[in-house]
């Protein structure tokens, strides 16, 4: 210690003595409150510089030694709720400006959208909401009103939609009958096939080019494979009825006309058998000839789901179709032998298939041709037995 400062406390100790004994008797001749309300508030406020003092408060150090923890166990939330006029605060909220702010793709993308819907429960919004309510809130006819029936109606094709519903209907009937000729023709050939010592499985499916390389041992679909007696026999017949009242009706209306325009009563079929004969004829050639070359089949051959093809698949020729025109009256006679080749021929062919090359398939246009389903079912396990006997023979 130097020699001035010696000095210094020398001096300093009879004033330390004397604050010692006046400042407590000060403090306590002073009233707290007087003293507060004597001090000018505003004013201190006003003199004091907040840039300055804010400009030397550390914010990072006072945050670190900030416990918030404490802070907010000592906050009663529920007093400042109840002091707070939210009424004033909303009031003074600028809403759009705060929507304006708002970066909405940002905060779309933070949006757990799964979350949110996982941890919601709908059972208990279902339960919450009141239907009856509701259906009570809602204007019937304003709705109703509002409904711009014109423009429903005219977007919707109601003509093509009865359509198709009646094409529907139409066509699953037709399947339905066309399944059981199918089977028929199936277990007839299966049973002549076997009468004759042969293994059905090895013969031909169908043509190549209309069965494709789809032709398994126990069929789920028919289509391309050679059609059967009972398919081709019907629909032969329905072609004659066919061709028969067509025939009939144009002599009629032929006979009428001639009646009204020259009088009398004229009956072609009387006067002129033969010219009614070569008539018919020549009607029957024109049917199946025109319906085969343009189509590959005729009307009744569309509707047992059958078609003319040639030997490998591929359409029938014009010249093919002529062919196979003259020589079907040809197939009946003798007993129809011609036509009892269908029942022996390892691809189904009948004589007038044979000369024109042709072959008669299943067809049934953008459906495939089926089997009944018990049939089905009764050959896919046949099938599996064959395979099972076949593996367990390998085996041994």
């Amino acid at each position: 210690m130097t020699e001035r400062e010696r000095s210094r406390g020398l001096f300093q100790r009879p004033f330390d003595a004397i604050a010692s004994v006046v400042v407590p008797v000060v403090a306590d001749a002073v009233d707290p409150d007087d003293l507060v309300d004597r001090i000018d508030v505003n004013a201190l406020i006003d003199r004091i510089d907040v840039d300055a003092v804010l400009d030397r408060i550390d914010v990072n150090a006072l945050v670190v030694r900030l416990d918030l923890d404490a802070l907010l166990d000592r906050v009663d939330l529920d007093a400042v709720l109840h002091r707070v006029d939210l009424d004033r605060l909303v009031a003074r909220l600028d809403v759009d400006a705060i929507v304006d702010r708002v970066d909405v793709e940002r905060v779309v993308a933070r949006f757990d959208l799964d979350a949110v819907v996982d941890r919601v429960d709908v059972q208990r919004v279902i339960d919450r909401v009141d239907l009856d309510a509701v259906v009570d809130r809602v204007d019937v006819d304003r709705v109703v009103a509002r409904v711009d029936v014109d423009a429903i109606a005219a977007s919707l094709d109601i003509d093509a939609i009865v359509a198709q519903s009646t094409k529907g209907v139409f066509g699953r009937f037709i399947d339905l009958l066309r399944r059981q000729v199918v089977g028929i023709d199936e277990v007839c050939m299966r049973t002549v096939t076997g009468l004759l010592g042969r293994d059905y499985e090895s013969l031909p499916a169908g043509p190549p080019l209309a069965v494709g390389s789809d032709a398994s041992s126990a069929p789920r679909t028919m289509s391309g494979r050679y059609a059967g007696p009972v398919s081709r026999v019907g629909a032969l017949g329905l072609d004659l009825f066919v061709i028969s009242s067509t025939f009939t009706l144009l002599i009629a209306g032929v006979s009428y006309l001639i009646n009204v325009l020259f009088g009398g009563s004229h009956d072609l079929t009387e006067s002129s058998g033969w010219i009614a004969g070569v008539a018919l004829l020549i009607c029957g050639f024109s049917y199946f000839w025109l319906s085969q070359a343009i189509t590959g089949r005729t009307l009744a051959q569309g509707l047992f789901g059958l078609k003319v093809v040639r030997s490998d698949g591929s359409p029938l020729s014009p010249g093919a179709a002529a062919i196979r025109t003259v020589v079907l009256p040809f197939s009946f006679l003798l007993l129809g032998v011609g036509a009892l080749m269908a029942l022996v021929d390892r691809r189904r062919r009948a004589l007038q298939d044979v000369v024109a090359g042709s072959a008669v398939v299943y067809d049934w246009g953008d459906r495939p041709a089926a089997l009944p389903a018990p049939l089905t079912t009764f050959l896919d396990r046949r099938e599996a037995v064959r395979v099972s006997d076949r593996a367990d023979g390998f085996e041994s």
